[in-house]
């Protein structure tokens, strides 16, 4: 009998506790009070039951196994209102909670009738139960199909529902099956089916886990409560079993009765068990994931996989599109958008979207000052559309335009590098806490990937504006020679146009006069066609490519500055060199570069030597090489080293970037280039260009990765 004392009294001190409790949360809310209402009616039931069966009499057992009616019948009817009240449906559904009201009114006089309770008998193990009248069954009746329709309405709307309505409905569900489950257990006395009715304890749980559906400003995922209870349990089995089996040993072993040293012991197995839990919880908690909730563990496996690969992406596109692939695979969620700040422009722009209603999204761009911004980069925390309150409607609008239930601020040195918007879940629940955080650790690591992204991208840009600049210095240094190696052809040619009027009958002056000006107009053709192609930009483009030829017309252009000097330039190009594989005007550049570098360093009267020849460092490595010496003083061993440093220069003129780009192009064509040089006895710069450079790159991967 005590059991059931023991159920019932938490039941009726739970029950009002908690009806209070609520009541003081706000006690002008519908459902709160609704909620009260439905515990009032419980407490009474339990009391009613705990007075009838420790009854001395027939006759106060019959009249306390009455009172317990009296808040029986008005349990189903307050659950429905409770549940409409949840729902917003008291208005729609006024006209049956009037009839389930008014149905108690009759059921409330029968029982001070025999008809609904006749008598009280003894049902073991009880002293004394119900005894059913003849509107009993009716009663019943009334009672679970209320609880029938009630639970219908709540998964009417369950399935249509998302976010934190979803996740509450749930938590009433559960507390539902198990509170109604283990009511049932006490009808079945009434017709002598002897079961006892230990689901008393159960419904003492439904109270608890409703107030906290209520009361929780965001709830936990129901899944997360199961798998902590699960993970619980075990643990506690793993304290309890082992302890109470060694303390059976003992009490057999130690005189058959319970004595200090083996209270003593049973508190050090407590105390060790204690000791050990902690230890062994996240092991037990990863098997509970893998095991049981593999779903879960599973996609949060994998974004925590995730948040350590995508540092190492570069591309800005790239990066956005896979963050986004993630979420929505991982996650499964509808639809995602990313915005990344223009800093140009200064607004929030779409660089990605997917999911339904996108072709809106990519219009939307908000402005660095508008107050949505503002708030993210005030709040620094995740916004969630459900739980923004009306004072907050107009974030909740900026994120409906975005189609976001989860708005997530990329916040860098406390500034609003971006916004990941998170719309509705596939499965229609909501984003629980260990979704969110696991969203925050990877909206950190995407912000930094981000921010790594947009420092390269800057890079490269930086980048082709150097190679830009010194494209133009060197431009500069070739027209001041060009304006006089092509104004020469032209007094050439204006000398004979002078004289032709005189001698246009001198049939051997017209026939030299024509040789000499087509080949003077040729030539400076000829300069300016190499000046356009220098001087034109073009993306990276890999040609097969004959090296002599580029390096023939670089020299041509180069020619009127070793005139000045009255240098010597002496080629030694090799026969028969294999084409290989190049970016033309890059490697123009280069040997432009190097040209210019060794016309500067001679002095008059000096020479310069080319030379190109193919050789194989290892097998299956096979170069071309080009050597540019000239005999000028040399290159101090100190500043050797220091040649190919961004702005690094010992000459009064110049940006000291041409041998930086100069050596980042070779290395880009997986080539390399080295420098000799000794006090007086010149500089020697060689370069050397892969035959086959994609085998070359795979070679030297493998490599690393040995």
């Amino acid at each position: 009998m005590k059991p059931y004392l023991v159920a019932n009294g938490i039941i009726i001190v739970t029950t009002i506790s908690l009806g209070i409790f609520v009541l003081i949360r706000d006690n002008k809310a519908v459902l709160n009070r609704t909620f009260v209402l439905l515990n009032l009616s419980i407490a009474v039931w339990a009391f009613g039951f705990l007075k009838t069966i420790i009854a001395l009499d027939k006759a106060d057992a019959l009249f306390w196994g009455r009172t317990l009616y009296i808040g029986a019948i008005f349990i189903p009817t307050f659950f429905l209102h409770f549940l409409l009240a949840f729902l917003n449906e008291t208005e729609k559904e006024k006209q049956k909670l009037f009839i389930s009201y008014a149905l108690c009114v009759p059921f409330l006089i029968a029982d001070c009738t025999p008809w609904l309770i006749r008598d009280v008998t003894s049902v073991p193990p009880f002293r004394y139960y119900d005894v059913p009248g003849r509107l009993y069954p009716f009663f019943v009746l009334f009672f679970f199909g209320q609880i029938v329709y009630a639970h219908y309405k709540l998964m009417m709307v369950f399935n249509r529902s998302v976010g934190r309505m979803r996740n509450q409905i749930k938590y009433i569900l559960v507390a539902s099956i198990i509170a109604f489950t283990g009511s049932a257990f006490a009808f079945l006395p009434v017709y002598g089916i002897n079961i006892p009715p230990f689901g008393n304890y159960l419904i003492a749980l439904y109270p608890v886990i409703i107030t906290y559906a209520i009361v929780q400003h965001r709830l936990m995922d129901i899944t997360i409560v199961l798998k902590k209870g699960t993970i619980h349990t075990i643990l506690l089995s793993f304290i309890l079993i082992p302890s109470l089996a060694i303390s059976v040993f003992f009490e057999k072993l130690l005189l058959h009765t319970i004595n200090i040293p083996l209270t003593i012991i049973i508190s050090l197995l407590f105390l060790i068990g204690i000791y050990l839990a902690p230890r062994i919880k996240p092991q037990v908690e990863e098997v509970v994931d893998r095991v049981i909730f593999k779903e879960k563990y599973r996609y949060q496996k994998t974004l925590s996989d995730f948040s350590k690969v995508m540092v190492s992406i570069l591309d800005l596109q790239l990066l956005s599109q896979k963050i986004i692939d993630t979420l929505t695979q991982e996650i499964e969620i509808e639809g995602a958008s990313l915005f990344i700040m223009d800093e140009e422009k200064g607004w929030y722009y779409p660089i990605v979207c997917t999911g339904a209603g996108c072709d809106e999204v990519k219009k939307f761009v908000l402005s660095r000052d508008e107050p949505f911004t503002a708030q993210l980069k005030k709040k620094k925390g995740i916004l969630i559309r459900e739980e923004l309150r009306q004072s907050e409607r107009v974030y909740a609008e900026a994120m409906e335009k975005m189609q976001a239930e989860v708005t997530i601020p990329l916040l860098w040195k406390n500034e609003l590098v971006g916004i990941l918007n998170l719309s509705h879940k596939i499965t229609r629940d909501m984003y629980n806490r260990e979704d969110l955080d696991l969203l925050k650790t990877l909206a950190n690591q995407a912000t930094i990937a981000i921010e790594n992204a947009k420092m390269y991208d800057a890079l490269k840009k930086t980048k082709s504006r150097m190679q830009r600049a010194d494209r133009l210095a060197s431009l500069g240094t070739l027209t001041a020679g060009l304006a006089h190696e092509i104004r020469n052809p032209l007094v050439a040619v204006k000398t004979f146009l002078q004289l032709l009027p005189e001698k246009y009958d001198d049939d051997e002056f017209r026939n030299y006069f024509l040789s000499v000006a087509s080949g003077e107009v040729d030539r400076i053709s000829s300069l300016v066609t190499e000046l356009l192609d220098f001087a034109r930009p073009s993306e990276p483009q890999l040609r097969e490519e004959n090296i002599n030829e580029i390096l023939d017309k670089m020299v041509t252009l180069v020619t009127t500055e070793t005139k000045k000097k009255n240098l010597k330039i002496t080629r030694n190009l090799g026969e028969h060199l294999p084409f290989i594989q190049v970016d033309k005007d890059q490697i123009k550049q280069v040997f432009l570069n190097i040209l210019l570098n060794a016309v500067q360093a001679t002095p008059e009267n000096g020479e310069i030597t080319i030379v190109t020849r193919s050789f194989a460092k290892s097998p299956g490595e096979t170069f071309l090489q080009i050597e540019v010496k000239d005999t000028g003083p040399g290159i101090p061993a100190q500043e050797l080293e220091l040649i190919f440093t961004p702005f690094y220069t010992t000459k009064t003129q110049g940006s000291g970037l041409g041998l930086s780009i100069t050596h980042q192009i070779v290395e880009e064509h997986h080539g390399y280039i080295e420098v000799d040089s000794q006090g007086g006895s010149g500089t020697s710069f060689t370069i050397n260009l892969p035959l086959n450079a994609d085998s070359l790159e795979e070679k030297r991967q493998k490599a690393t990765v040995q």
